[in-house]
């Protein structure tokens, strides 16, 4: 919808104002360029401003189509709102700014009937992103006539399967033949949900040979392990897109994110190596998660890993074996990454020590976290102001095993021998001891230089050297917290972090707790709120836990 001249798309000409915020071209700078608080609070301001909003707001915005049943009360409403949208003078016209982003949930989809057929063929061609959750097909070839031909335009696909509502529950097998005009050439990436019982309706080859520019594959398993198995496992994925290229068909993907699914399963561990060496994907991203016993493959899942040893740019690694009680007997890095910026290793895969990070020179952000019962603690904190934050929220969906905990990584690190990373800015740690001694505090600042969110357990003298090292700090989560607040010189602490923007202190597992571990209202006032960027804060206070928002 961009213009080229920046003014090709406005019925009426705003740079006849005098004053310089009506002028079309600062407007649309300003709104494209708002953050979405901002943005909100701008459309309000006029008429006009309302207007110039519209662009942006209908890109970003999703419409959602619920129960579409037979009466298909909401297509109907939706498009006779089009239908007097296009008598509008303004802007207000959707033929001119599209919603591009439509989310179908528990519908049924029928290419026959006059509204459906009608809100297809006006605004299929406009999609961006779609999400199917739970709908019925009248038939596989409407299936297909949408996906693989009125929806030309796709980027993103969500496809949620659900077995309440199963729709077209058995797959019809692909004849080999390309719908004309069927190939999309813009979608890139795929998130599909599914549970044990439900399977996409049309085959995987089919649909991996008509979206040819697929960058990014996300797999989701509603069903969550280790009470259900899927049938559909990573090996079938694979052997799908091995079989689109006799088509001519060659997927490239950059992102593949394994770890809502629970699917890398160690008896197939084997043929997992050899599909993924073959296909040779430059990754860029990887998300893998398993709950069982991978200790004999350990080997072998890290030669997966190191296929993507100068691709990988984000790398994300849970594991949770059921009734295993030991860390991995080796870390999965034996080679350099050279690309690698964002690390994320929650339970057994950590290994048993931080000398990993002489095989990631790049590192940016690095989370660990060393242990099943820290996770509940760090669910807690406002996941926004963390790394891997879709990740964190995924955890809160699982129903945890009971095992027991790992190595405590840090306690096993050997300082002297490793190199300090100034690329590192993110360090998230939660593990077996919690609270970081002074000495290891004063470590990791030497170790870690230059980091500006930090979530670590601590004590005073560690809470003074972390602040005094790391002056830069905009994110400073102390879970758990056994930091006397007088005796640190708290307020003047904080007053000093001059580009502080979120601050939370958490209780351990335990319930132990001292009175001057507290704030009280003067450490608040003149310590805290001292910070001229401070947004948000979790305190606690007369033993209870405060959240103060939008400060």
């Amino acid at each position: 919808m961009d213009s080229s001249d920046g003014s090709g798309d406005f019925k009426f000409q705003m740079e006849e104002r005098d004053h310089p915020l009506l002028n079309f071209v600062v407007l649309r700078v300003l709104f494209d360029h708002a953050c979405f608080k901002e943005f909100k609070n701008f459309r309000r301001v006029c008429k006009s401003w309302w207007e110039v909003s519209l662009r942006r707001w209908r890109q970003n915005s999703t419409i959602i189509f619920r129960l579409l049943n037979i009466e298909h009360n909401s297509a109907q409403q939706f498009m006779m709102f089009w239908e007097q949208s296009r008598l509008l003078p303004d802007q207000s016209n959707l033929d001119l700014y599209p919603f591009k982003k439509y989310s179908l949930r528990y519908c049924s989809i029928d290419l026959e009937n006059k509204w459906q057929s009608q809100f297809w063929n006006v605004f299929g061609n406009t999609m961006s992103h779609l999400e199917m959750r739970y709908c019925r097909f009248k038939s596989v070839t409407e299936f297909r006539r949408i996906l693989f031909g009125v929806v030309s335009k796709l980027e993103v696909f969500h496809y949620n399967l659900n077995f309440k509502t199963p729709g077209l529950v058995q797959r019809i097998p692909w004849d080999g033949e390309l719908m004309p005009g069927g190939i999309n050439q813009n979608l890139r990436e795929f998130r599909y949900t599914f549970n044990c019982y439900m399977e996409l309706v049309v085959s995987l080859e089919e649909f991996f040979c008509h979206m040819p520019k697929i960058k990014s594959l996300v797999l989701n398993l509603t069903s969550r392990p280790p009470y259900f198995y899927p049938r559909l496992e990573l090996l079938e994925i694979l052997n799908a897109i091995q079989s689109a290229q006799a088509h001519g068909i060659h997927i490239q993907l950059q992102n593949l994110n394994l770890f809502e699914m629970g699917i890398f399963r160690s008896q197939r561990i084997q043929g997992h190596y050899n599909s993924l060496k073959q296909l040779n994907f430059p990754l860029t991203s990887l998300s893998i998660f398993s709950i069982e016993d991978f200790r004999d493959d350990s080997i072998i899942l890290q030669t997966i890993i190191q296929l993507y040893s100068h691709t990988l740019r984000k790398l994300f690694l849970a594991d949770f074996s059921l009734g295993i009680n030991r860390a991995y007997p080796r870390s999965p890095f034996a080679v350099k990454f050279d690309a690698l910026q964002d690390l994320g290793i929650v339970g057994y895969m950590v290994g048993t020590n931080l000398e990993f990070l002489e095989f990631t020179p790049k590192l940016k952000r690095l989370m660990i976290v060393d242990g099943i019962f820290e996770i509940s603690i760090m669910l807690r904190e406002d996941t926004s102001f963390l790394p891997f934050e879709h990740e964190m929220q995924s955890l809160k969906k699982w129903h945890w095993p009971t095992v027991q905990e790992t190595e405590d990584v840090i306690f096993n690190t050997n300082f002297a021998t490793l190199k300090p990373s100034p690329s590192l800015e993110e360090f998230v740690y939660l593990g077996k001891s919690h609270i970081c001694t002074p000495l290891q505090v004063d470590n990791l600042t030497k170790l870690m230089p230059n980091l500006k969110t930090v979530l670590l357990g601590m004590t005073t003298s560690g809470f003074e050297i972390a602040c005094e090292q790391w002056s830069n700090l905009q994110v400073l989560i102390i879970a758990p917290w056994a930091v006397e607040v007088e005796k640190s010189g708290f307020k003047k602490i904080m007053a000093e972090l001059k580009y502080l923007r979120y601050f939370a202190m958490g209780r351990g597992r335990g319930k132990d707790w001292e009175p001057e571990w507290e704030l009280n209202n003067e450490s608040i006032e003149n310590g805290l709120l001292k910070s001229q960027h401070l947004e948000k804060m979790r305190i606690i206070c007369c033993d209870k836990v405060i959240r103060i928002i939008d400060i």
